[in-house]
């Protein structure tokens, strides 16, 4: 098969990623976010993911509100950014997304992760904000 891109969008044991042979990583994805106490607007919970390897290479960026809070994050390659320069840069451009002009910050949390091909993604996090099994890159 040849592609420039290919999407595989059948969950957490993706036969995609497996008759591909990326359902193994032994790469550390490092992340930091900031939580911030969510102004109530009546609104669904929101999950803005941002894909940028500038900003966060080789994972992404979030935003999440879910009513009760709004969190603001990046994780990529550990030995690719500093995560804590590009939470700053992002947080600056998160207002087109969530504004948070008077949001309190309740806390930052970070850590690390190396997922493990036979093990769900929900018990693979060693922080315990985010876990995810992260296929090698196409090439």
């Amino acid at each position: 098969m040849r592609a420039r891109y290919l999407f595989g969008a059948d969950g957490a044991a993706s036969r995609v990623a497996a008759d591909l042979g990326l359902d193994e990583n032994n790469r550390w994805i490092v992340g930091v976010e900031d939580v911030y106490a969510a102004r109530r607007t009546g609104g669904e919970p929101r999950f803005t993911c941002v894909v940028d390897p500038l900003l966060a290479p080789g994972y992404l960026a979030w935003v999440v509100n879910d009513g009760d809070e709004i969190h603001v994050g990046v994780g990529g390659y550990a030995d690719r950014f500093e995560p804590k320069e590009a939470l700053a840069a992002f947080t600056t451009r998160v207002a087109r997304i969530e504004p948070l002009d008077g949001a309190v910050r309740l806390e930052r949390r970070g850590g690390s992760s190396r997922s493990e091909a036979s093990t769900p993604a929900s018990q693979t996090a060693a922080a315990r904000f985010w876990a995810t099994p992260r296929g090698r890159r196409l090439r």
